[in-house]
């Protein structure tokens, strides 16, 4: 959804982004506007600052490129969750990490870094697990 002339993010039509609704004049770049709340509470201002620079940005960027990047980020994420839970909800069953995986099927890179993350995470719980369980053994086996 979303009005003419406006970029939404989210995975309708399977893009992360959709272009506005109405055809511009041949040259013409759409604008990208934002829903930008000001008194949204800014969580990934300082990491995205970081990732910014990491893909060549300014070590300081401006404030207001960082809130549109949030806003875009936040955004997608907040469709990309209602999306899953729609899906979800149609397979009568409760939100799971499948159901952001299925959403972004159709983009290699996201498909990919998702499986890998959550590859890491597998593994990362069975090393905690297999920690504790190392931990309990010692402590048995000590006089």
């Amino acid at each position: 959804g979303g009005e003419p002339g406006k970029i939404m993010s989210g995975v309708a039509g399977g893009h992360p982004l959709q272009l506005p609704s109405q055809s511009l004049p041949p040259g013409r770049v759409p604008a990208l506007v934002v829903d930008h709340d000001p008194k949204r509470r800014r969580v990934f201002s300082k990491d995205l600052v970081k990732m910014m620079y990491g893909f060549g940005d300014s070590d300081k960027p401006l404030a207001e490129t960082v809130d549109v990047v949030e806003d875009l980020v936040c955004d997608f994420m907040t469709n990309l969750t209602e999306s899953g839970m729609a899906l979800a909800r149609r397979k009568g069953k409760k939100l799971e990490t499948e159901n952001i995986v299925v959403l972004v099927r159709k983009h290699p890179k996201m498909y990919f870094r998702a499986k890998e993350l959550l590859r890491m995470n597998k593994e990362i719980s069975e090393a905690k697990k297999a920690s504790a369980d190392l931990e309990q053994i010692a402590k048995k086996t000590q006089p």
